[in-house]
C-alpha cells in the first residue's frame, strides 16, 4: 500500500485528491484518527448543506404580482404527436435470427 505524507494544518496530502476535491481523502481521514481530531473539520463549505441551499436562493425571486405572469401564445407552443413515430405496420412482425454453426435443422422424412 502507499502512503502519503498529510500535512493538516496546510491541507495537504500528496495524493492530490485532498486539494483537488477539497475534501478529505482517506489518507487524512486516517491522519485525522491518529491524532485524534475530527476529520469533517476539513470539508470544506461547499459540501455543506447550509452552503448548497443557498446556492440557488437568489436565482429565482418570486412574482407575487399575477399580472406579470404572461401566458404562453398558442401560435409560440404547440404540442403535435409525431405520426411517424407511433406507426404500427400491420401484418405479422419480421424477426431478425442469425443461424450458427450449432443450429441443427430437423427435416422431414416424406
Amino acid at each position: 500500500m502507499a502512503s502519503y505524507p498529510v500535512d493538516l494544518p496546510k491541507k495537504v496530502c500528496n495524493c492530490g485528491r485532498f486539494q483537488a476535491l477539497r475534501f478529505p481523502c482517506a489518507y487524512v481521514i486516517v491522519t485525522c484518527a491518529y491524532v485524534q481530531i475530527v476529520y469533517t473539520l476539513y470539508i470544506n463549505d461547499v459540501y455543506k448543506l447550509e452552503h448548497m441551499a443557498n446556492v440557488w436562493r437568489p436565482e429565482f425571486p418570486l412574482v407575487l404580482d399575477e399580472s406579470m405572469w404572461s401566458p404562453m401564445s398558442s401560435a409560440l407552443f404547440k404540442l403535435a404527436p409525431n405520426m411517424n413515430l407511433s406507426h404500427v405496420p400491420r401484418g405479422r412482425p419480421t424477426s431478425i435470427w442469425i443461424g450458427t454453426n450449432m443450429v441443427v435443422w430437423e427435416r422431414d422424412k416424406q
